[in-house]
């Protein structure tokens, strides 16, 4: 859909495919998008071209979620396994071409990986603490805490220079910015009462972010159903373009 057109209508990209397709994803040229099929027993990772092409990249755990693109040919998907101790959230990295995966980071709850090309960031919460982004190499080493104060859902900027997160740390969930080098902070949206701003995706050039929203920004009324907006990432107004709408991808 057009970003730049309120309430523009979307085009459905995935209509021959039989599961739910979820956590649409963006390759870094833009020029394909990956996906998920959930089908109960038979969920699979695919690639779409611009021209229409597809690809099976290869199976997935039916909890597989947070898919993200790493380098031109790597993905990167959350998905839950059971052990003796319990259920983890595990992410696992995905070679687009080849389909060989290799788990990175577990024994926490890890959730919604991000690459930038030097860097991985992921939200993760331990066990009675708050969730924090941390960053490790592309292969999972070297983890370290990177943002504290109960975030969650990080996103690169394109140029790798600042994070974009939603956070519940002023009582409701809102999005912020933070300069990966200074760890200053800028918050973009503020909330009504039961109102919430979360899943922020960078625009190709960084200059806007899109969230899913259940609040109108116009005039601060919630919403019946959650939609989608985007605001300047230095901050300023914010613009509902989708009603009814998940997790975006720009």
């Amino acid at each position: 859909m057009d970003p730049d057109r309120a309430n523009a209508k979307p085009t459905c990209l995935t209509d021959t495919f039989e599961g739910k397709q979820r956590c649409a994803a963006w390759s870094p040229d833009h020029q394909r998008w990956a996906f998920i099929e959930a089908k109960p027993g038979a969920s699979r990772i695919w690639m779409q071209l611009r021209s229409g092409g597809k690809l099976l990249i290869g199976a997935c755990p039916d909890t597989a979620q947070d898919l993200t693109w790493g380098n031109a040919e790597t993905l990167y998907y959350t998905y839950t396994a059971f052990g003796r101790n319990g259920a983890i959230q595990v992410i696992r990295k995905l070679g687009a071409f080849t389909g060989r995966s290799k788990d990175l980071l577990s024994g926490s709850v890890e959730s919604h990986p991000s690459w930038n090309g030097r860097r991985l960031i992921w939200a993760r919460a331990r066990q009675g603490l708050s969730w924090e982004i941390w960053s490790a190499s592309e292969e999972g080493n070297d983890p370290r805490p990177l943002i504290g104060g109960n975030c969650a859902e990080p996103s690169w900027s394109p140029d790798g220079s600042r994070v974009a997160f939603s956070s519940n740390q002023s009582g409701g969930w809102e999005i912020y910015v933070t300069d990966a080098a200074s760890r200053y902070s800028n918050r973009l949206t503020t909330s009504p009462k039961g109102g919430y701003s979360r899943h922020p995706s960078w625009s190709p050039d960084g200059s806007r972010i899109v969230f899913q929203t259940n609040v109108i920004p116009q005039n601060q009324a919630l919403a019946p159903v959650p939609g989608l907006a985007w605001i300047p990432s230095g901050g300023g107004k914010a613009i509902r373009i989708l009603e009814e709408a998940a997790k975006p991808a720009w």
